[in-house]
């Protein structure tokens, strides 16, 4: 595992990843894990009012955010990776009129350019937005295809790591 350290004000930080590698960067309040997409060509996403098809490019990174940083919650990131870059699960898309209150413990964002935020209003959101605990808020995650670039890490002490993507075999025992 990579560990490092950022605190610094308006850091830029490049990681290079493997395909099987997801980098998580851990704060006070929260996780972020960042993947590659690692060859999907499209992912589903599932609305109350119809089925959104969302083509995945090449160089595009997966993003979860959760709103806690028990460390559980780091192999809930590595399985949401897996479930959608290996079995394609589709993604859901909460209704413009949805309660606030209920925000889901994982949130997930795929493209080239994501913007971090914690002001995000229901219905007003947008593709390459994702909303995150305040310690990454402001934060923007580009790929450039060879590397992964944090741009804008602001007076946050955040511990950053790299785990490889695990992988779930099933033996017959019949």
């Amino acid at each position: 595992m990579l560990f490092h350290y950022v605190n610094n004000s308006m850091s830029i930080e490049s990681f290079k990843l493997a395909d099987n590698e997801i980098l998580i960067v851990k704060g006070e309040n929260g996780l972020l894990g960042i993947a590659k997409a690692k060859g999907i060509n499209k992912v589903l996403i599932e609305s109350f009012e119809k089925e959104i098809e969302l083509i995945v490019n090449p160089e595009d990174i997966i993003a979860v955010s959760c709103f806690s940083n028990n460390e559980k919650f780091i192999s809930g990131i590595a399985c949401m990776i897996y479930l959608i870059r290996e079995i394609g699960i589709p993604l859901i898309s909460f209704p413009k009129e949805r309660k606030t209150s209920f925000i889901p413990n994982m949130l997930i964002a795929i493209g080239k350019h994501i913007i971090l935020t914690t002001k995000i209003e229901p219905g007003k959101e947008r593709q390459n937005m994702l909303c995150v605990a305040k310690d990454f808020d402001n934060i923007e995650i580009i790929s450039n295809n060879e590397n992964i670039i944090l741009k804008g890490i602001d007076k946050i002490k955040v511990k950053m790591f790299k785990i490889s993507q695990f992988h779930i075999q099933y033996k017959n025992n019949y």
